[in-house]
């Protein structure tokens, strides 16, 4: 949403089972850039843009933004 732009604001959440929290302006920048959505009229009019249901290809972007459940994590350190 505009109302949320450059205030330095994570979003927090669910699909199903997952969580994801994600910064608010590098997503919104991001998704832009392959959905191109920031010219249509419901967000240059309305201040928002949403979809029935998310697509494969935000949910694939959003994968780096998974909150990983403790348990399952890697131990990189060893």
């Amino acid at each position: 949403m505009k109302k949320y732009q450059n205030k330095g604001l994570f979003i927090c959440f669910r699909v199903d089972h997952d969580w994801y929290l994600y910064p608010h302006d590098e997503l919104l920048n991001e998704l832009d850039g392959e959905l191109n959505f920031l010219n249509t009229p419901s967000w240059v009019e309305g201040g928002g843009y949403s979809f029935p249901s998310i697509p494969g290809k935000v949910l694939s972007i959003l994968e780096r933004f998974k909150i990983q459940d403790p348990s399952q994590r890697m131990d990189i350190a060893s």
